[in-house]
């Protein structure tokens, strides 16, 4: 039997990842090609000695088609890059270092300082633009060497360093403020040396000192895994300016950049002086003490606040098979591109509830926190840091697999973890053993108020969103909108609870630890488009004394609609789900339609349940196959209007349940005013616009937004077929196509859009094309969508911004038109300034990602305040490693973030677009 269009939606979107990446074997040989669109010359072969190819970005390849090609012979070269040729200069070389400098024709400057290995290089790069050339931006870069770097000679001299000496050192851009103290003091009494941090060594050795140049290594046993820094610098009389590359051990594909500091002091700081203490000896600590399991008093403060802590919670019981069962589970972070579990990758052993982790060189204590049948916490504790360094692994369990959120509790940091998505596959044993089922320590109703990313962690956070749950389908509520959540498991102190994104279908994972009156844990973000790669983040839940019911969230619109029976459900009904709506009408007890773009896919829903607010809606016929039937449901939430739903969840299983939209009655905005979508509320409805609109990818909205409103009249957009002769203007003719498709008129839209084509029209063809692609001629045809957009794009911007995104799979069934990422961020690439301030209008309809924007830029540079460093605080005078310090010269006083100011900005912007209609 043939899926429905939403089992083909779902079925599109399910993605196998396959890491099957070789790590050694990569490194035996590597040939180093020329990149396509770059031609390379047989002149410039022989005229240049030294070829590298090299690449600008976190985990890139070199030979990519982006990759730049460098020809470089004695002390100079060129480089062929995206803004054509360069001027290169070795400043400096030697066997394990190179540092080179490029000058382009548009004032910018950058200096490229690598690592050399064999036949391949590896660095951070400082880039100076022409309009701000003190203050720099890092990247990183790696390169593949063909031919003899001894042709190579250096340009560049200066102070030849000999030992013992002395420096100071400060790292990121914030150095450059007046009167900064360098916090580090490094010392070298040989090129085995110490870097000092709060009274604490960490060795730093010199690999390369030559005349003007130093590179400086610094290993962090403390660091999980072990940090690696390279400190790239070049020395002009007692100052050091470079950049840093930060290499974290189980992301070793994934380094970090920034620019560094460093003043060279007179006189040599014996290590002996740095601290009056040797530093700490003490043999490796046990796990962390397991304190009593926290149980939820009767009466506490709504304004506790948010607690983070490195401490393990007290671990349900597990079963007493489990004390000799003997588990092994491969894990691999989501974003390092090399970790593969057919080649490296860590891996944690257990008997029993003990265990150890395998991190590539570095070994480490774990423990099972919790085991359910969908949801395993355990908790990775350094053997080498005695502060306590602890990861807290969370994971929704699928067989074998096994995906989640790690948080990183760093040592004396008691705010904010770090978060990564990670995989997991059980490589032996089973989970059965170490199951058990606990009841769990919170009972239903129960409402939360949560705050997710930076700062959540401060007293006065902004914990703004409510989560209500009367049974384990609750509500989120943020502006006065709800989402709908699901308690997909609930166990002694952990519970995993999963979110729907109607608007732009993005799914979220919570995992939540409690404790007492407060809930810790991470968050998994899956954006539709993209569900091979998770963001992940942490969040904190404040839970309420009392419970709140939904009717108290948020105020009627309209009478209630709790009158409302089976009998009452809407002759007529529009229904969407991931950009795919129906039309559909009530026969009995029978919602019968088609499929927009898909007239051979019927839409046959029987209502199983009309009663209050809440509707279901099954198939009248079972969809199966290969054996497997989908048992699926539409279940809803009427809004108290009366005539959308308020929210609704699409359960199909064994698919992953979705988020859907549906809207009966009025479902076109005819007050002639912008407006947010009743299904789908996030999002602005123009005038004039139906419901369905709202519904599209935002791509196509951005498309179909009107450029030319001031050439037409609202009786002219009203124009039927018959009269398109009467319209001779290409972009008039457009804007009747725009109006028409924004209002569900697609016949209309159809013949106008072949109008504004025979008028020489490009966006015409672009919109011919995309009618082919989302189906408003009648029948869905991606492939061959794709295949006109290609062929429009050299005339029209916006032909290109789709083809982008048929390129990068986002149209989905194109099975004949190639799925090719890297012609995407080519495309995008391409666009100058001009171009961009055209497409940033995709997305400017979307309230809640515009609210996210604003309140984004005011975080990442928020208000601060100065205050006073306590008098004998043995900090005074130093802000060590906290970026939102800054400390004056000698006078304690440092500028600190203005929480209050902060959180008030915040909730203005939250409640501007609150107020928005």
């Amino acid at each position: 039997m043939k899926l429905t269009g939403f089992s083909r939606a779902l079925a599109a979107c399910i993605v196998v990842i396959s890491v099957a990446t070789n790590i050694i074997a990569q490194r035996i040989t590597i040939h180093v090609p020329t990149p396509k669109g770059q031609k390379q010359s047989q002149s410039a072969q022989q005229q240049y000695a030294v070829q590298i190819v090299e690449c600008e970005s976190p985990g890139c390849t070199p030979g990519k088609s982006d990759s730049a090609i460098w020809h470089l012979n004695g002390t100079a070269g060129m480089g062929q890059f995206g803004t054509g040729n360069q001027q290169l200069a070795v400043e400096h070389i030697t066997a394990s270092a190179i540092a080179v400098r490029r000058v382009d024709s548009s004032g910018l400057k950058a200096l490229y300082t690598g690592v050399i290995q064999g036949n391949r290089i590896f660095g951070s790069v400082l880039y100076y633009a022409a309009n701000n050339p003190n203050v720099p931006q890092t990247g990183v870069w790696n390169g593949m060497i063909q031919g003899s770097l001894a042709a190579l000679k250096p340009t560049s001299a200066g102070p030849i360093l000999t030992y013992p000496f002395t420096l100071r050192e400060c790292e990121s851009n914030r150095c450059l403020q007046p009167g900064t103290q360098y916090p580090i003091t490094w010392t070298f009494p040989s090129r085995d040396g110490q870097g000092w941090l709060n009274d604490s060594p960490r060795p730093v050795t010199l690999e390369t000192l030559t005349p003007g140049f130093i590179v400086a290594r610094r290993d962090d046993t403390a660091a999980l895994g072990g940090l690696v820094a390279y400190y790239f610098g070049e020395i002009s009389g007692n100052q050091i300016i470079g950049s840093v590359l930060y290499i974290d051990a189980n992301r070793p594909n994934q380094p970090r950049s920034d620019s560094w500091y460093g003043q060279l002091q007179p006189t040599f700081v014996p290590e002996q002086a740095m601290f009056s203490a040797q530093p700490n000896n003490s043999p490796t600590p046990n796990p962390p003490a397991t304190p009593a399991r926290a149980t939820a008093p009767s009466t506490v403060p709504n304004n506790a606040p948010a607690v983070v802590s490195s401490t393990a919670p007290t671990a349900p019981a597990i079963p007493a098979s489990a004390s000799s069962a003997n588990l092994e589970i491969a894990e691999c972070d989501l974003d390092d591109p090399l970790c593969s579990f057919n080649g490296a990758h860590p891996t944690f052993e257990f008997t029993g509830r003990n265990g150890v982790g395998h991190y590539h060189s570095s070994t480490m204590q774990v423990q099972i926190e919790h085991v359910d049948p969908e949801l395993i916490a355990f908790r990775v504790t350094s053997q080498s840091d005695e502060r306590g360094l602890s990861v807290l692994y969370m994971g929704r369990i699928d067989g074998k697999n096994i995906t989640g959120v790690s948080l990183i509790y760093q040592p004396g940091y008691q705010g904010e973890p770090a978060a990564s998505a990670w995989n997991g596959t059980i490589t032996r044993g089973s989970l059965a053993a170490f199951t058990s089922s606990p009841a769990p320590s919170l009972q239903y109703p129960f409402t939360l108020n949560d705050c997710e990313g930076r700062r959540c962690d401060w007293g006065d956070a902004d914990f703004s969103t409510i989560w209500t749950f009367p049974s384990k389908d609750g509500q989120g509520w943020v502006n006065n909108h709800p989402r709908p959540l699901i308690v997909e498991d609930f166990h002694s102190n952990y519970f995993l609870v999963r979110r729907f994104e109607s608007a732009n279908g993005m799914t979220a994972y919570y995992f939540g630890e409690v404790k007492g009156r407060t809930v810790n844990g991470g968050v998994l973000y899956f954006d539709r488009e993209h569900l091979d790669q998770p963001r992940a983040g942490a969040w904190f839940g404040k839970l309420r004394d009392n419970f709140m019911p939904e009717v108290a969230m948020n105020a009627p619109e309209e009478p209630s609609a709790a009158a409302m029976k089976k009998t009452d459900a809407p002759q007529k009904i529009i229904v969407c789900a991931f950009n795919l709506c129906v039309s559909a009408t009530r026969n009995g007890n029978r919602y019968i339609g088609y499929y927009d773009g898909q007239p051979d896919n019927p839409f046959d829903w029987t209502i199983t349940k009309w009663e209050g607010a809440n509707f279901i809606l099954a198939p009248t016929h079972q969809t199966t196959k290969d054996g497997v039937t989908f048992n699926t449901e539409f279940r809803g939430r009427v809004a108290p209007s009366g005539d959308h739903t308020q929210w609704g969840i699409l359960l199909q299983y064994p698919s992953d349940p979705v988020s859907f939209g549906a809207v009966w009655g009025n479902t076109h905005n005819d007050d002639g005013m912008t407006r947010r979508s009743k299904m789908f509320p996030s999002i602005e409805v123009p005038p004039y616009a139906s419901e369905k609109y709202a519904a599209y990818d935002g791509r196509v909205r951005a498309v179909m937004m009107e450029d030319h409103s001031s050439l037409l009249s609202h009786a002219d957009m009203l124009k039927p077929c018959a009269q398109t002769s009467s319209v001779t203007n290409g972009d008039a003719a457009l804007e009747i196509v725009k109006y028409a498709y924004r209002a569900d008129e697609l016949p209309r839209g159809n013949c106008w859009s072949a109008r504004a084509v025979a008028l020489n029209n490009a966006e015409g063809e672009t919109l011919l094309a995309l009618a082919m692609i989302v189906g408003w001629n009648g029948h869905e045809d991606q492939t061959g969508g794709c295949k006109r957009m290609e062929s429009n794009a050299g005339k029209d911007l916006w032909a290109q911004f789709i083809l982008s995104g048929c390129y990068a799979g986002v149209f989905g069934d194109a099975k004949d038109f190639p799925n090719d990422p890297n012609k995407a961020n080519q495309i995008a690439n391409s666009w100058n300034d001009d171009q961009l301030r055209i497409i940033h209008r995709y997305l400017s309809d979307d309230l809640d990602w515009l609210r996210d924007q604003e309140r984004q830029k005011v975080i990442n540079d928020p208000p601060m305040k100065r205050e006073h460093v306590l008098t004998g605080d043995r900090n005074s005078g130093s802000c060590h490693e906290d970026y939102n310090c800054r400390v004056y010269g000698d006078n304690p006083i440092r500028e600190v973030v203005d929480r209050e100011e902060l959180q008030r900005r915040l909730k203005e912007i939250d409640d501007r677009y609150a107020r928005m209609p």
